[in-house]
């Protein structure tokens, strides 16, 4: 169903450009056939002719300001759209600057194509240091992860091993988000979000190790007992 309003701005004033000349000579042609006629028969040439004159000097001004109010409309509309737009993108660069986590995108070809403050803070590499390198610099398990990635659109919670500048290997936790900038060009994109699970591991060991002792301990009181 066509429908006026959901056509793109440049191609409804295509449509106009196209459309009001036609429309004004056909105005014309009916009133120089049918009102004109009827006028100078029923009022003679004065009446007629001042009609005329108020027609013909009327209608162009009056249909081309009206077009330019609808013009200016219209980019009043896109304008303040715009400004919506560009202040939601700036809000989300401000969170992903100030998250704690590392944020990274990829282009298709694995190559760092963003880098926040997060991964700063986590691997030790400024924007301009890391920006177009591969992931295989930070993670040495990079290919497995891009094979992954072509398979699967969206990984989480994907444990692996990444290396910081000073050359310290850290355990992280990575999720993964394929992005279509352009999905007519076939332009991909890839979110990284990696944080630092080093914490959670060493809670984890001293909890296994706790468990391991009270087993122990179970086990040799019930072994002493019984002896």
């Amino acid at each position: 169903m066509f429908r006026w309003s959901q056509l793109p701005l440049p191609l409804r004033i295509r449509y106009l450009l196209y459309t009001i000349v036609p429309v004004l000579v056909v105005l014309v042609v009916i009133y120089q056939l049918g009102v004109a006629t009827s006028l100078e028969a029923a009022y003679g040439h004065a009446i007629h002719y001042g009609f005329e004159i108020a027609f013909y000097s009327l209608a162009g001004p009056i249909a081309t300001w009206i077009t330019l109010v609808w013009v200016e409309h219209q980019l009043d509309e896109k304008e303040q759209l715009e400004h919506e737009i560009y202040a939601r993108n700036q809000h989300l660069a401000s969170l992903t600057e100030a998250s704690a986590d590392a944020i990274l995108s990829l282009n298709q070809s694995g190559v760092i194509a963003s880098w926040n403050r997060g991964a700063m803070l986590l691997f030790g590499y400024s924007a301009a240091d890391i920006i177009g390198h591969p992931l295989t610099r930070l993670l040495p398990e990079a290919p497995l992860l891009l094979e992954r990635i072509q398979q699967d659109r969206v990984i989480q919670n994907f444990e692996t091993s990444a290396q910081t500048r000073q050359g310290k290997t850290i355990p992280v936790d990575l999720t993964h988000t394929l992005l279509v900038n352009d999905p007519t060009a076939g332009d991909l994109t890839s979110s990284l979000i990696l944080r630092d699970i080093t914490f959670r591991r060493e809670r984890e060991t001293i909890v296994e190790e706790e468990r391991a002792r009270i087993a122990r301990d179970l086990h040799d009181g019930v072994a002493q007992v019984l002896y």
